[in-house]
């Protein structure tokens, strides 16, 4: 007892986890955050122009957070065969099917021809989400191939779902067609760029 101070003064509740010693809810985040290295974390930056549903689709399968059969599987919620119901070859996991997927080999490759850059080879989901940083492209033709890419992930994902539960299949031309056009659609709604003519879009005159 001989290191306590009494004093005349009301007793009162002190919050330590902040400098100023005042509770509060950024103070509390603060304090669980700081022991956590967020170094090697991917910050995905979302497409302005691209709508929420596919910026939301991208995170979250970027993050492994979306339903392939692979993941269902981790949770329990699934006892069948995992097997890719686009190409039939290799386990459902994110990484496969918007990567090294048959299909969305020849989507890419497609792609690629269409936005006159390289072959597009990806083994992971953050190399496709860093295509349009390494393709030599301009600044306008950057964004607008980054929202292509997010736009592909969703036709990919909603041709797997149409397999799946509709055994309706696509091809990968078909595929590409669905991203031009609405990548069109989107771009020429919902960017300040709204001149682009469909003829120029197909062609990838946008620069």
């Amino acid at each position: 007892m001989e290191s306590v101070k009494l004093s005349v003064s009301k007793d009162r509740w002190e919050w330590r986890g902040g400098r100023d010693k005042v509770f509060s809810v950024g103070s509390v985040k603060n304090f669980l955050r700081s022991n956590v290295d967020y170094s090697n974390n991917y910050v995905f930056k979302w497409s302005k122009w691209v709508p929420k549903k596919v910026s939301i689709l991208v995170w979250r399968a970027q993050m492994g957070r979306i339903a392939t059969l692979d993941a269902l599987i981790k949770r329990n919620c699934f006892n069948g065969e995992n097997r890719c119901v686009m190409c039939g070859d290799g386990s459902e996991t994110a990484d496969h099917l918007f990567c090294s997927c048959e299909v969305a080999s020849e989507v890419w490759y497609r792609i690629s021809r269409w936005v006159h850059i390289g072959p597009i080879y990806a083994f992971s989901l953050n190399d496709l989400l860093e295509v349009h940083e390494f393709s030599g492209l301009g600044p306008k033709a950057k964004d607008i191939l980054k929202g292509i890419i997010m736009i592909s992930w969703w036709c990919i994902w909603r041709a797997r779902n149409e397999r799946r539960f509709s055994d309706k299949h696509k091809s990968a031309d078909s595929i590409v067609q669905d991203i031009k056009s609405l990548s069109y659609l989107w771009y020429s709604n919902r960017s300040n760029c709204r001149d682009v003519s469909w003829e120029n879009w197909v062609s990838f005159l946008v620069m």
